[in-house]
């Protein structure tokens, strides 16, 4: 039982050691379909209205442990810019993006939409700039304190 065990650590810290090292700049490629074809923001944008579908923000806490955290809504305010609303900055997904100006978007699709695609990873940048934010909000029909801006930086494998 201690040999399978031991072995079972070995496995867990050699593979958590590999994925943690790697960042999103060592990912190769793009949203992908199985014809090899890549996601382009404009598929992104429309994938995004696709009332069928799940988005999980992630972010990586001070420790290096993983955040996750399940929206609704992931809203294109203009180009490359999008918003969610409803990050408040004592939670820790909004805590971590403001401490790296990074976050990993899952845009998971129920069924493959007329692109071919079903589903996105994407790197977004946080967009701080208190200018810019006053702006983007201003453009929104509903937005508060707790809407939080990002532009996508790239899009990830999804496989």
């Amino acid at each position: 039982m201690k040999k399978i065990t031991l072995i079972l650590l070995a496995f867990f810290a050699l593979n958590c050691g590999a994925v943690s090292a790697q960042n999103y700049d060592s990912v190769s490629g793009a949203t992908q379909k199985a014809d090899g074809k890549n996601m382009n923001l404009v598929q992104f944008k429309s994938a995004l209205e696709v009332k069928s579908k799940k988005l999980t923000l992630s972010t990586v806490n001070e420790d290096g442990t993983p955040n996750s955290a399940v929206y609704g809504s992931f809203v294109n305010i203009e180009d490359n810019v999008f918003a969610v609303n409803s990050i408040a900055d004592t939670k820790t997904t909004k805590i971590n993006v403001m401490r790296t100006k990074l976050a990993m978007l899952l845009l998971v699709l129920n069924e493959k939409n007329e692109d071919g695609f079903d589903g996105a990873k994407v790197v977004l940048k946080y967009i701080d700039d208190a200018n810019k934010i006053a702006n983007y909000r201003s453009k929104m029909e509903k937005s508060s304190e707790k809407t939080t801006f990002f532009t996508v930086e790239k899009f990830l494998s999804y496989r």
